[in-house]
């Protein structure tokens, strides 16, 4: 695990370093990650700091935006939980392989279309975890065990397997959120969560048009 660099400070008269930080650069790059987090805005005063930030009245800055180690999401704090991304991201590239074998089973062209658009997302969930895992890091992922090809049984039989699976998965994505240290990471986990509750509710309407 790489060491997370300590910003540096200057003591006496001497001027804080600019590191140059492209701020909008960092928010078009979370935006393709979690669209909904703004975690670097977009305007900031001439001094840096956020609209809006009042400075403490005793002059203390250690509150601060900055002034902390490491203040950022996806830093020390958000490598507790490597261990529980690496699963999620091993469980979502196992999903991404049954909705690819379930496709041409669906009875329906529109039942197909809907699983490519389940596929599709799961997609997604893979590239999401595999960037956060990289911004952690600095590493590229690497799927620690061999995963395996999903069984395709009779397709109502198979939808209520997968039904279970989705249910399970947003409740274990629900369960990672609380106990998650790092804020931005514990929105990622709510938002796969309620991607996964979703998709199970869709498995629900696939089972209803084709079910005796």
């Amino acid at each position: 695990m790489d060491t997370q660099r300590m910003d540096t400070y200057q003591t006496g008269e001497q001027k804080a370093p600019d590191y140059g930080y492209d701020y909008q650069q960092y928010d078009r790059i979370w935006q393709r990650v979690l669209p909904e987090l703004n975690t670097f805005p977009e305007e900031r005063g001439e001094d840096g700091q956020l609209p809006g930030t009042p400075l403490p009245d005793n002059g203390d800055l250690g509150d601060l935006p900055g002034a902390q180690e490491n203040p950022c999401c996806m830093g020390t704090a958000a490598q507790q939980s490597i261990g529980v991304i690496v699963g999620f991201t091993e469980n979502e590239i196992a999903l991404c392989r049954f909705y690819r074998c379930l496709i041409p089973h669906a009875p329906t062209q529109r039942a197909a279309a809907v699983l490519r658009r389940m596929l599709q997302n799961t997609q997604d969930n893979v590239r999401r975890l595999r960037a956060v895992y990289y911004l952690i890091t600095a590493a590229c992922f690497r799927a620690d065990r061999q995963i395996p090809m999903p069984l395709i049984q009779d397709y109502c039989v198979t939808l209520r397997g997968a039904y279970h699976e989705e249910t399970c998965t947003s409740l274990n994505y629900f369960r990672a959120a609380v106990g998650a240290p790092d804020p931005c990471l514990r929105a990622l986990f709510e938002r796969l969560g309620r991607a996964h509750q979703e998709n199970a509710e869709t498995m629900v309407n696939l089972l209803g048009a084709v079910i005796c």
